[in-house]
């Protein structure tokens, strides 16, 4: 990476958290190994199950993130990153593949730092380490979360699916022969709603 290119990437970093706490000196390391890629509109940049070998910093382009499986077309992204962003801090911190694909939208190029310099990193660094576990610590809440709030909804659904007819059923139920019409059958039920109610 040339002078100019440097520059520019530390005026970014200073701009954004944690990297402005950090001192001076720590900046310039960071800065010194980052790598500059490119890649093309389309390119699936990191994918669920591999794991993550590196923390990208979005310098221009757009990330899609898509969900996993034959998700609907309209419920496929799940977000996008832009210009300033970076990903996947947590994947990293917590030595795990990612659990969504990570897709360049239109051609973005991204500084790089590897995992072997990402660890250094932490070790060399206060800020950035707690940092990282912060940011680790949340991300897992918030899984949590979304994942209770699914099974319990799930849980509610089979629960009652293993209730027994006849504690779902309401007392006195409508019934209907064959040489009623509509119509009574819907007045019977009308009638029978409003004597509930009137309970």
């Amino acid at each position: 990476m040339d002078t100019a290119s440097k520059n520019a990437l530390l005026a970014v970093l200073r701009r954004r958290k944690p990297f402005d706490r950090m001192n001076e000196e720590h900046l310039q390391w960071l800065a010194d190994r980052m790598q500059v890629v490119e890649f093309p509109e389309g390119t699936p940049i990191l994918t669920p199950g591999v794991p993550c070998d590196a923390l990208y910093f979005i310098q221009q382009g757009l990330i899609q993130l898509e969900a996993m499986g034959n998700a609907a077309e309209d419920k496929k992204v799940l977000a996008e990153l832009a210009e300033g962003e970076s990903f996947r801090l947590e994947a990293l911190e917590e030595s795990r593949p990612v659990f969504s694909t990570f897709r360049a939208k239109k051609v973005t190029v991204c500084y790089k730092l590897t995992k072997q310099d990402f660890d250094e990193l932490k070790k060399l660094s206060t800020v950035f380490s707690e940092f990282c576990k912060y940011r680790a610590a949340s991300f897992l809440e918030q899984s949590r979360r979304v994942y209770r709030l699914h099974f319990s909804h799930q849980s509610e659904e089979q629960q009652r699916l293993n209730t027994p007819l006849s504690i779902l059923m309401r007392p006195d139920p409508v019934t209907a022969g064959l040489e009623d019409s509509v119509r009574d059958v819907l007045t019977r039920m009308h009638g029978a709603t409003r004597t509930r109610r009137s309970w």
